[in-house]
């Protein structure tokens, strides 16, 4: 399988036997959340233009999601893609309250969950249905434990961590430990696996760099990360616990770098969302859309 992306492969052996859209072998996909339509779609990356959704998850065409929680699903804030035993799933959360781990095979939801508040961002920890959840209103991260109930919301363990206006959740597997963004800091979360329970022991202070107002927050890919600010792109590195400038842009919902093809950017034109995807490696730009009437939220490479 040199030079094919696992998770594309997958996908498009899938698609064929499933009747979804077939992906193409090889890197250079996207998650993204359109909150028009209310779904997670994989869109094509790789060159300029307007190209149909290779794969969709809509909590409404999925049976195993009952109607009445349908409502709690508006407005899909994060997506990401978790590499598991069985294949990859999506990592589902959205702004109307409700999350979801869904299944590239099935294309369905493997459980969900409810945390409200304006969830933002979500994470999977270890263990069997563990989940972080920031939200930005109810100024948490929540740990939501579905295991033996992936269908009961009800049922499910929750604990909630202050954390002034959160946005993003990010585990860091060789650290062991969780990163969260509030709206002034970035704080590490040691995990208890055992206790199933989260403990903050660090603290770090963006504001003299980026100014406030933390939105976004992914990996660079070697073991740092970027983060976005109301005014900011920011790097940090976990080793020296500094803050660098990446550059001074605004209005930045969400960034993602992938070392093939480039960076990929959310940037709001209307709202809060745009119609568009930019994505720019080296000197160059290119524009993923624009979807007329869209309202892309967030966009990440399928890494």
């Amino acid at each position: 399988m040199t030079g094919i992306s696992r998770i594309a492969f997958l996908l498009a052996c899938l698609a064929a036997s499933s009747g979804v859209a077939v992906v193409e072998s090889g890197s250079g996909f996207l998650i993204a959340e359109e909150q028009k339509s209310g779904s997670f779609v994989v869109i094509d990356g790789r060159n300029e233009g307007v190209p149909a959704w290779s794969w969709e998850w809509n909590p409404a065409r999925d049976p195993g999601i009952p109607k009445s929680e349908v409502y709690d699903f508006r407005a899909p804030s994060d997506g990401k893609v978790l590499a598991t035993s069985s294949g990859p799933s999506l990592l589902a959360v959205s702004s109307g309250g409700n999350f979801a781990e869904v299944s590239f095979a099935t294309g369905k939801a493997i459980c969900f969950g409810k945390v409200g508040g304006n969830p933002h961002s979500i994470a999977k920890l270890p263990g069997e249905g563990l989940y972080a959840i920031a939200s930005s209103v109810s100024h948490a991260v929540t740990v939501v434990d579905v295991a033996g109930n992936p269908f009961a919301p009800e049922k499910q363990r929750k604990t909630a961590y202050p954390l002034r206006s959160a946005h993003g959740v990010e585990w860091d597997g060789a650290r062991r430990c969780l990163w969260a963004l509030g709206g002034t800091n970035l704080v590490r979360f040691a995990f208890d696996a055992s206790a199933k329970t989260l403990q903050p022991v660090a603290s770090h202070d963006f504001r003299p760099v980026g100014g406030g107002g933390g939105h976004d927050l992914s990996p660079d890919g070697a073991g740092g990360y970027f983060l976005t600010t109301l005014k900011n792109l920011l790097h940090f590195n976990p080793e020296t616990g500094v803050f660098v400038k990446v550059c001074g842009k605004g209005d930045i919902k969400s960034f993602s770098r992938n070392p093939a093809w480039g960076d990929a950017y959310v940037v709001v034109r209307e709202v809060w969302w745009t119609d568009r995807i930019l994505v720019r490696a080296g000197c160059e730009e290119r524009v993923i859309g624009p979807y007329p009437g869209a309202r892309f939220y967030k966009a990440r490479w399928m890494k």
